[in-house]
């Protein structure tokens, strides 16, 4: 698109390196920032004419919980931006099945981060990716770690869940494409799942078949997964 690309960061020098190798030289620009800091944010976003929120987390931490990254942190993304007066696009990069009235927290989190992003900046675009797969990942590649380095998989509930992975490159190509296109997106709600939908354990059957790895399955039923967890 010819556009340089300006990526803020927290955390060590070494996490971003490899993406500048992704651009021509100076098109990929790491910016370290504070996502609790106001003005760190404003400077992040000074010099753009699009905004694309990844700030995520699905899992909770010491410091950083579902409300303040999922929600609120969004939302103060969106106000700034708008306050920014050059913000022609707004991308919010959420989760498939957010809603107010999930069961899951994390869930609950992206829907709200959502409403208060459409709530401050109404023609920002809602993509909802389903479970990402692809280089890097956080589920292949632990499959792949606990047949390698242990011979065994847990799964939870016998692997009978459900999902509907998406590939990382389909869901870049979504969001480049609706910057593309003729503001036909804005506004709107898009939910990005992949071609089938698998079980956890046939998804895994089907990895371990490709990569050679044949490791015992055991099996973690849901009560006692949680208290795992």
């Amino acid at each position: 698109m010819g556009s340089q690309v300006l990526v803020p960061f927290r955390g060590c020098e070494d996490s971003h390196r490899h993406l500048k190798l992704m651009g021509d030289l100076g098109q990929i620009v790491p910016m370290n920032y504070n996502p609790r800091d106001v003005n760190s944010i404003k400077t992040a976003v000074a010099k753009s004419n699009v905004v694309i929120n990844l700030i995520g987390r699905e899992y909770e931490t010491r410091n950083y919980g579902f409300e303040e990254v999922n929600h609120q942190m969004a939302e103060q993304l969106a106000m700034i931006s708008k306050e920014h007066g050059g913000i022609v696009r707004f991308i919010q990069v959420s989760a498939l099945g957010a809603s107010a009235s999930s069961p899951s927290k994390l869930l609950r989190a992206k829907a709200a981060g959502e409403e208060s992003v459409l709530k401050e900046f109404p023609e920002a675009t809602i993509m909802r990716p389903a479970t990402l797969i692809g280089t890097e990942d956080r589920i292949l590649n632990r499959w792949a770690m606990y047949a390698k380095n242990w011979g065994f998989l847990p799964l939870f509930g016998g692997g009978s869940t459900k999902f509907q992975p998406v590939y990382v490159v389909d869901v870049a190509a979504a969001i480049v494409n609706s910057l593309k296109d003729d503001g036909t997106s804005m506004g709107k709600t898009y939910e990005l799942g992949g071609p089938d939908i698998y079980t956890v354990h046939d998804l895994a059957e089907m990895m371990f078949e490709t990569i050679r790895e044949y490791p015992r399955y055991v099996n973690l039923p849901f009560p006692i997964a949680k208290v795992c967890i």
